[in-house]
């Protein structure tokens, strides 16, 4: 009776620390956030930020939902994030995308996952 009781209470505080998780790592990435450098390389090291004017803005909800504004064009659909990635399945291109996902004090910067050499966006939070 006493293992069946233990195995209750570690299922209880494995599911507990795990949902708190799940919560605080989307957190991170809601809000507004908008395109201020790129480091893309044309098959060179590239060491600087490209400051970018009026870049494009993501959109993250706590619902998991995302919305890409860049002018005219705009892109939506569903996004994950677990700490490390950064998933949107794109309605609009009908796949994924995947970032490698960091911060820089304020700043998110998204690595795209598929870019054999430097492919780098800095995004600051607007709201």
């Amino acid at each position: 009776m006493k293992k069946v009781f233990l195995l209750i209470f570690i299922s209880i505080v494995v599911n507990s620390c795990t949902e708190d998780g799940d919560t605080l790592l989307t957190d991170g990435v809601n809000g507004k956030w908008q395109l201020e450098a790129t480091k893309i390389s044309p098959g060179s090291l590239v060491l600087e930020w490209t400051e970018i004017e009026n870049g494009e803005v993501y959109w993250f909800s706590s619902e998991g939902t995302y919305q890409k504004i860049k002018g005219e064009i705009t892109d939506s659909g569903q996004f994950n994030y677990n700490g490390q990635f950064l998933t949107l399945d794109s309605e609009a291109i009908g796949n994924e995308v995947r970032f490698y996902v960091s911060f820089e004090g304020e700043k998110m910067i998204l690595a795209f996952f598929g870019c054999i050499e430097e492919c780098s966006y800095r995004y600051r939070r607007i709201s």
